[in-house]
């Protein structure tokens, strides 16, 4: 029984720690928020206000050229470009074309 008792307290002091520390993430409250939106304007068919809409529309197409100068910049401090060596990378791309 006393193995089950601490068992027990550690599980509760866990989850007070996970608790706590998503209180503090603001993703849970972004996440909670967007979803009660939803809700709400699929219920009452609410539209989106224009201005949430273009920083939405903004946000994403930053993030998009981010990601993209991201990965160019990762590629281009690589040591080599082709990794596996000329012969291997040309005999690849000659078994991509052929199959499609």
């Amino acid at each position: 029984k006393v193995e089950v008792k601490d068992s027990q307290v550690e599980f509760k002091l866990i989850m007070k720690m996970v608790w706590l520390q998503l209180v503090k993430n603001p993703n849970t409250y972004a996440s909670i928020f967007g979803l009660s939106w939803a809700l709400v304007s699929s219920r009452w068919h609410i539209k989106k206000p224009a201005i949430m809409e273009n920083s939405v529309t903004m946000l994403s197409n930053a993030g998009l050229g981010m990601a993209m100068f991201s990965l160019g910049l990762f590629m281009a401090l690589q040591p080599r470009i082709i990794a596996c060596g000329k012969k291997q990378a040309a005999i690849g791309m000659l078994i991509r074309f052929i199959v499609g």
